[in-house]
């Protein structure tokens, strides 16, 4: 027998652009309203049964499948009647359905059963439309005869005088089945011996006007605390203050304490359900309490004193741990700082005279923190002093029991170290040098930190007419007593410290000769660069030096002397325009904007007048331009 050959109709698809079928087609399904006549030899009344279905079909691969809506409490089993697939016509099993085979009126026959097509959704309507094809108008769906008596027995029956609805079990479980009241309680048994507080959810049913506790696991941490999830399983709850009567929903509030059979819970909220329940049937809102009580203050962890028993770290890990294990060690900075060694020379405070002229050696290891003192040893004291150990190598504490750390020391400083107080007078090379060096460790041998302190103790005052009045001879240069008187009289001694002026002194005295350039300190202090003065300009007045050192080749002096006689006051400061009488009496001429380069690159911090002694060694060479403020 020959194969029947099976032709599609063809889909009307714009020419304009090339879209394979299954793309254009995919996820497109043509949904139709039907229904089909069961018959009923068993029941008496009930001769057909009448069952509405769906029936959808896909265009991507021409397959059907047919649901029928499940109902509640139908009895008979519903869903999918026929899982998708092609569905063979019934007088030719290789012929298959269509799309074109389903429209509104038509029946189609599918295993036996004949379904009668009386509706489509939309988007059927329009294909099916677009495909040519006629869509008559939806038909009414039939009714079953016998759901229609059922449903007038029904009504006959609900208004019936009979007997109260609200006393019908059958009408409240099927009015009220699956509603549920939800109220969340709290219920505080901190009186109790180890009493707490817990959260607990009450849920009364509508039903049966039944109650169930059971415990929240969930929300703050102190309500984490038993495993028991049910409290009371679902049954009347008795009202303590009427005996034989039981808990309603009209005693359910939210603030109003519920007994549970001797423990008082307090509902503080409850869910939306339950709070468009009351609105509704007793027009009364519950409200919303918040339970949420200050964290108590955690206990303060105080660390007790070293016994003086061992090492501190192998005594906190006692204190730490009921199981201490050796403390660990950082290798790395034992190896890197096991030499560092700050010393310093120090005096007993003392009322005793003959302590007046003892001095110790008092040794900081920066490794480990640690302090070890000895007595320097002088020739001839009159006592025996051969520098003996006066504290071995340890950690020691301040009087506010703060341990001392290396930061803690430096020149002027006075510790107090097993009730005896030191003042510390002098400090080696190395530990200098170490101080600044590390500066963001010791902020006494940090220099920007010290200037920024002299900057802000002489706002509004002249430091370098204090300076230039102490030099005696005028030449730019103090000696550290000079420097020391000067700085005693501008009262700089309240906001530094005798270390930072020492950092001041090494900073400045670059040749080590004991002399400080203070002109040099005054610009570092007070700025002596003008605000605003870009890096292209000092570029241009370091061009302009140069050009003026080559121009004044063999007439140095000259132009000093020159310089010198217009200062007669001898402040070292002259105006701009004495600077370009004295380039012109030595046969330069100094234009406008050159001298405003220079002024503006050697003014007094004050914008007084030109240093003119700054100026010339800049010019000369001795001395480099001046830094940027």
């Amino acid at each position: 027998m020959a194969r029947a050959l099976t032709i599609e109709p063809k889909l009307h698809v714009p020419a304009s652009s090339f879209t394979p079928y299954f793309v254009a087609m995919d996820k497109k399904t043509l949904r139709f309203d039907a229904f089909f006549l069961e018959e009923i030899d068993t029941h008496g009344l009930e001769k057909q049964r009448i069952h509405k279905v769906r029936i959808f079909y896909h265009l991507v691969d021409h397959t059907i499948s047919v649901i029928e809506p499940r109902q509640e409490n139908s009895g008979v089993p519903q869903g999918a009647l026929i899982r998708r697939h092609r569905i063979p016509k019934p007088h030719c099993s290789e012929e298959s359905y269509t799309f074109s085979d389903f429209n509104i009126g038509a029946e189609v026959t599918f295993y036996g059963k004949v379904f009668h097509i009386i509706n489509c959704d939309g988007f059927t309507r329009a294909f099916l439309s677009g495909q040519g094809l006629s869509v008559p108008a939806p038909e009414e769906s039939p009714r079953d005869a016998i759901v229609d008596k059922l449903e007038t027995k029904r009504g006959r029956q609900i208004r019936g005088p009979a007997r109260r609805l609200e006393d019908d079990k059958l009408f409240r479980f099927l009015q009220n089945d699956k509603k549920v009241l939800r109220f969340y309680c709290v219920w505080d048994d901190r009186a109790a011996m180890y009493g707490d507080r817990h959260l607990y959810t009450l849920c009364y049913f509508l039903t049966d006007d039944t109650v169930k506790v059971t415990k929240t696991h969930e929300g703050v941490s102190w309500n984490k605390r038993d495993p028991f999830g049910m409290l009371l399983r679902r049954e009347k709850l008795p009202c303590p203050n009427a005996p034989g009567t039981f808990y309603t929903d009209a005693d359910l509030r939210v603030g109003e304490t519920i007994s549970v059979f001797g423990r008082d819970f307090m509902p503080y909220d409850c869910d939306e359900f339950t709070r468009a329940y009351y609105i509704e049937k007793f027009e009364f809102e519950q409200g919303k309490i918040s339970i949420a009580e200050p964290e108590p203050a955690k206990p303060v962890f105080e660390i007790p004193p070293h016994n003086g028993v061992g090492s501190e770290e192998d005594s906190m890990g006692n204190v730490k741990s009921l199981n201490p294990k050796p403390p660990k060690r950082d290798m790395r900075k034992m190896i890197e700082k096991e030499r560092d060694i700050l010393r310093f020379l120090a005096r007993l405070e003392s009322s005793s005279p003959d302590d007046e002229s003892r001095r110790f050696v008092v040794a900081v290891y920066v490794v480990d923190d640690t302090v070890q003192i000895n007595e320097h040893h002088e020739r001839n004291p009159g006592f025996d002093s051969m520098g003996h150990r006066f504290l071995q190598r340890s950690r020691v504490h301040a009087p506010d029991g703060k341990r001392y750390t290396a930061r803690d020391f430096c020149i002027g400083a006075r510790v107090v170290i097993n009730s005896h107080a030191f003042t510390l007078l002098k400090a080696d090379e190395f530990s200098l040098k170490y101080m600044e060096e590390h500066y963001d460790q010791f902020p006494v041998g940090d220099m920007s930190h010290i200037e920024e302190k002299v900057r802000e103790a002489f706002a509004g005052s002249s430091l370098y007419d204090t300076f230039h009045k102490a030099d005696q001879d005028k030449n730019g240069w103090l000696s550290p007593n000079e420097f020391m008187e000067a700085i005693r009289e501008t009262g700089v001694l309240h906001h530094v410290n005798e270390h930072e002026l020492v950092t001041v002194m090494r900073t400045f005295d670059r040749n080590s000769d004991g002399r400080i350039d203070y002109e040099e300190f005054v610009q570092a202090v007070g700025g002596k660069r003008a605000v605003g003065l870009s890096d292209a300009a000092w570029e241009a007045t370091e061009d302009l030096l140069c050009h003026l050192n080559d121009v004044l080749e063999g007439k140095e002096d000259l132009l000093q002397n020159a310089l010198a006689a217009r200062d007669e006051n001898d402040e070292g400061v002259l105006p701009i325009r004495d600077i370009q009488d004295a380039f012109l009496e030595v046969g330069i001429s100094l234009k406008d904007t050159d001298a405003t380069l220079l002024e503006r690159g050697f003014t007094v911090p004050e914008g007084s007048g030109v240093i003119w002694s700054e100026l010339l060694r800049a010019m000369l060479g001795s001395d480099s331009l001046p830094p940027a403020a």
